[in-house]
Protein backbone atom coordinates (compact mmCIF):
# COMPACT_ATOMS: atom_id res chain seq x y z
CA UNK A 1 0.00 0.00 0.00
CA UNK A 2 1.71 3.03 -1.19
CA UNK A 3 1.44 6.00 1.93
CA UNK A 4 2.99 8.97 2.88
CA UNK A 5 4.37 9.54 6.10
CA UNK A 6 4.45 12.84 7.34
CA UNK A 7 6.25 13.13 11.08
CA UNK A 8 7.56 16.01 13.12
CA UNK A 9 7.12 17.68 16.89
CA UNK A 10 2.91 16.64 16.10
CA UNK A 11 3.59 13.27 15.80
CA UNK A 12 3.39 10.81 12.66
CA UNK A 13 0.38 10.92 10.28
CA UNK A 14 0.15 8.22 7.43
CA UNK A 15 -1.87 8.76 4.40
CA UNK A 16 -2.92 6.92 1.98
CA UNK A 17 -3.00 6.80 -1.84
CA UNK A 18 -6.10 9.08 -1.65
CA UNK A 19 -5.19 11.17 0.65
CA UNK A 20 -6.96 9.23 3.48
CA UNK A 21 -5.33 9.34 7.39
CA UNK A 22 -4.47 5.52 8.09
CA UNK A 23 -2.59 6.21 11.06
CA UNK A 24 -4.67 4.28 13.71
CA UNK A 25 -4.08 1.12 11.71
CA UNK A 26 -0.17 1.31 11.71
CA UNK A 27 0.97 1.83 15.25
CA UNK A 28 4.57 0.48 13.81
CA UNK A 29 4.65 3.23 11.73
CA UNK A 30 3.93 5.77 13.96
CA UNK A 31 6.59 4.62 16.21
CA UNK A 32 9.12 6.19 14.07
CA UNK A 33 7.96 9.60 15.70
CA UNK A 34 10.73 8.48 18.64
CA UNK A 35 13.53 7.91 15.87
CA UNK A 36 12.37 11.35 14.20
CA UNK A 37 12.23 13.19 17.04
CA UNK A 38 11.13 16.74 16.75
CA UNK A 39 12.72 17.44 12.43
CA UNK A 40 9.75 17.48 9.87
CA UNK A 41 10.38 15.18 7.28
CA UNK A 42 8.05 13.77 4.68
CA UNK A 43 8.84 10.28 3.37
CA UNK A 44 7.04 8.74 0.39
CA UNK A 45 6.99 4.48 0.47
CA UNK A 46 5.13 1.09 0.65
CA UNK A 47 3.36 -0.49 3.64
CA UNK A 48 3.92 -4.07 3.52
CA UNK A 49 2.93 -7.03 4.82
CA UNK A 50 5.22 -10.14 4.56
CA UNK A 51 3.94 -13.47 4.21
CA UNK A 52 5.08 -16.90 5.09
CA UNK A 53 7.16 -17.33 1.89
CA UNK A 54 8.93 -13.74 3.12
CA UNK A 55 7.78 -12.11 0.42
CA UNK A 56 4.87 -9.22 0.21
CA UNK A 57 1.51 -10.59 0.75
CA UNK A 58 -1.71 -7.85 -0.09
CA UNK A 59 -4.65 -10.42 1.56
CA UNK A 60 -2.54 -10.12 5.08
CA UNK A 61 -2.17 -6.42 4.62
CA UNK A 62 -5.78 -6.01 4.13
CA UNK A 63 -6.28 -7.58 7.70
CA UNK A 64 -4.60 -4.36 8.78
CA UNK A 65 -5.79 -1.07 6.60
CA UNK A 66 -9.19 -0.65 7.55
CA UNK A 67 -8.53 -1.20 11.29
CA UNK A 68 -9.08 1.49 13.72
CA UNK A 69 -8.53 -0.28 16.64
CA UNK A 70 -5.44 -2.76 16.78
CA UNK A 71 -4.88 -6.16 19.34
CA UNK A 72 -1.67 -7.19 20.73
CA UNK A 73 -2.83 -10.33 18.58
CA UNK A 74 -2.92 -8.70 14.97
CA UNK A 75 0.26 -6.71 15.53
CA UNK A 76 1.65 -10.09 16.14
CA UNK A 77 0.57 -11.80 13.15
CA UNK A 78 0.05 -9.22 11.10
CA UNK A 79 3.32 -7.18 11.47
CA UNK A 80 3.83 -4.29 8.75
CA UNK A 81 7.39 -3.01 7.84
CA UNK A 82 7.69 0.78 5.72
CA UNK A 83 9.69 0.14 2.80
CA UNK A 84 10.72 4.10 1.54
CA UNK A 85 11.14 5.07 -1.76
CA UNK A 86 11.93 9.11 -1.20
CA UNK A 87 12.79 11.15 1.86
Amino acid sequence: MRALVVAGSEGVRVISRSGREVSSSFAEIRALAHVIGSRRVVLDGEIVAIGAGGQPDFVRLQNRIHRTRLTTALLRDVPVCLYLFDL
